[in-house]
């Protein structure tokens, strides 16, 4: 009698146990606490460029036959240099110093031309 009251019990706890603790889904369970995004701008920084370009414009002017034309405006070259500074941020404010030094090598052309002089 002891052995099946004993039983009796436990079949009887187990769903009601069950029941008391209830369905756990995924968004019972807290994700990890992640902090609000801060951003510094203070710091040391470096930096270099460089470049090149070309361009050359031809025009031709007919003025009453004098046949004046400009073979060519333009230039080519190129151009580099570097740069570096600090900065330091107070809030919502940044302060700094930057240096630059640079070289440019573009040259310019012009040619004047006049038909039949």
């Amino acid at each position: 009698m002891r052995k099946s009251l004993l039983w009796a019990t436990a079949l009887t706890s187990l769903p009601s146990m069950a029941l008391l603790a209830g369905t756990v889904f995924a968004a019972d369970i807290e994700p990890d606490v992640v902090g609000p995004y801060y951003s510094d701008w203070s710091g040391l920084y470096i930096g270099a460029y460089a470049g090149g370009g070309a361009v050359v414009n031809e025009i031709n002017l007919d003025l009453g036959g004098a046949g004046l034309g400009l073979d060519g405006i333009g230039g080519e070259g190129w151009l580099g240099g570097v740069m570096g500074g600090y900065n330091f941020q107070m809030n919502n404010f940044v302060f700094g110093i930057q240096g630059e030094a640079g070289y440019n090598a573009l040259e310019t052309e012009f040619d004047l031309s006049t038909g039949g002089v």
